[in-house]
């Protein structure tokens, strides 16, 4: 399974806090050096991450008045992500923000060159308030700061989001991935219940994406390893680049949602599975073809991500970096209930 990356082994919620309190910012500094030092991460580096932790920071805290908060990320690379989420006013003219130095009363924008310039990777979502008042339309800013080389995740314009019931140190979700230069596999299992014993169940199911690359025996075969006193449900994808086809199966209650760009429709297409457990029920899952244009994104998404998040009210989301786009839907769509887990697919992102 050297080939395959598990989201279990590989993806983690390092630390979350809010932005307003000095002592918030110094615990979650420190709890992201410790992680960048054992991963190797030199003196200079880290410097560099406790700087954008510090500008981040002091943008929400002045200029969105407190109100959000910066996480630190562990993902396949190894890769550390600082991701900063308010809800504040939003920035009016981004363009200007992105010059180093420039900030207005009201608009979160210092310092965004300056984050771009010390990070390997990055990206911003923002949507400014209206001016006459509320809106239903979200507003407010996000920003991804990556330290890492490039890995196979930001090289297929793939995003992972992977989040367990009160963060715990075991997800009953679970996404496996197999990429190479010619398609892109995932498996998507959500293991019945949570904590531990959801993750066993799901731990074997990886496997399965070296035995075919047609979703429909992946899922077929993954059901000679789930032990049969557990069970699962679950999607399985296959992309290819030429042509740009998308081929999809699933069992459960999990969902996908196909975004398109290019078209006048801002809705989402929503993909919807026969219901069934994997390992218990054995009915046959009846693929389905997605034919993927320049700019459409593809979300598989476990029953901890509502199924009713509109893309009107985040216009311009979709065309951000697939990993911003996790990591903002993960918090913005999330159930606090349950795991949480999503990936996003967006080929038109690639390196």
């Amino acid at each position: 399974m050297k080939s395959v990356i598990a989201s279990s082994e590989h993806v983690r919620l390092v630390a979350e806090l809010p932005a307003q309190r000095e002592s918030d910012r110094i615990a979650l500094r420190a709890r992201m050096l410790s992680v960048a030092k054992r991963l190797g991460y030199g003196d200079a580096r880290c410097s560099d991450m406790s700087l954008v932790v510090y500008e981040l920071a002091t943008n929400i805290s002045k200029y969105a008045q407190g109100k959000g908060f910066i996480q630190v990320w562990l993902q396949p690379g190894p890769s550390i992500d600082i991701f900063a989420l308010d809800y504040g006013p939003g920035i009016y003219e981004l363009e200007r923000a992105l010059g180093n130095g420039y900030s207005t009363n009201g608009t979160l924008g210092k310092g965004l060159g300056s984050i771009a310039r010390l990070c390997d990777r990055w990206d911003i979502y923002s949507r400014s308030a209206p001016p006459g008042g509320d809106s239903t339309n979200w507003h407010g800013t996000a920003v991804l700061a990556r330290f890492s080389t490039p890995s196979l995740l930001t090289q297929h314009g793939i995003g992972i989001y992977v989040r367990s019931l009160n963060d715990d140190s075991y997800s009953g979700d679970t996404i496996f991935l197999y990429c190479n230069d010619q398609h892109i596999r995932w498996f998507h299992a959500d293991g019945l219940g949570s904590g531990k014993t959801a993750q066993q169940s799901t731990e074997p199911l990886g496997r399965a994406l070296l035995h075919s690359p047609r979703p429909t025996e992946i899922l077929e075969f993954s059901r000679t390893l789930i032990d049969s006193g557990k069970g699962a449900v679950a999607i399985v994808g296959a992309y290819q680049p030429h042509p740009q086809r998308l081929a999809v199966c699933g069992i459960g209650d999990m969902h996908l949602d196909v975004c398109n760009m290019d078209s006048d429709n801002k809705d989402k297409e929503q993909i919807k599975f026969a219901p069934g457990i994997l390992g218990k029920d054995h009915s046959t899952a009846n693929p389905q073809s997605i034919t993927m244009g320049e700019r459409t994104v593809v979300l598989s998404a476990s029953d901890g991500i509502r199924r009713n998040w509109d893309p009107q009210r985040y216009a311009g989301l979709m065309s951000r970096d697939p990993q911003l786009i996790a990591y903002f839907l993960g918090s913005e769509a999330g159930r606090l209930s349950d795991d949480r887990s999503l990936l996003v697919l967006s080929p038109h992102r690639c390196n």
